[in-house]
């Protein structure tokens, strides 16, 4: 299994095409290769829903058997300044926004919205 730096990757509208070239170029199993998905705007989507699937089918992800809270704790720097991030990962069930169990965290521009929607 490659180091799990070789996984990740910032936000993807964050990560300029070098950026995304050289995370890709760490694993092929990186995250961008997903989330930040290339090719034809028609088709890239498709590709990216095809290539996570191969990734299930061949274990390279998989469930949990149980569920589970995955802590995280990153290290980075920016602009000049260390900075440090904590936060959790976990799954939910998705839940009409007028129930009110899940609040928005961000008010979110339509069109980076739809993108995330497409993918």
């Amino acid at each position: 299994m490659p180091p799990f730096d070789a996984l990740v990757a910032p936000p993807y509208d964050v990560v300029s095409e070098p950026e995304r070239t050289a995370l890709a170029g760490r694993s092929p199993y990186n995250i961008v290769r997903v989330d930040l998905p290339r090719g034809d705007p028609d088709r890239k989507y498709e590709d990216a829903a095809r290539e996570l699937s191969r990734w299930v089918d061949e274990g390279i992800l998989r469930r949990d058997a149980s569920p589970a809270f995955y802590r995280y704790h990153q290290v980075f720097s920016a602009g000049g300044r260390q900075h440090t991030r904590k936060g959790f990962i976990c799954r939910i069930r998705l839940r009409r926004f007028e129930e009110g169990v899940v609040l928005p965290h961000e008010r979110t521009l339509s069109g980076p919205r739809l993108d995330r929607l497409a993918l």
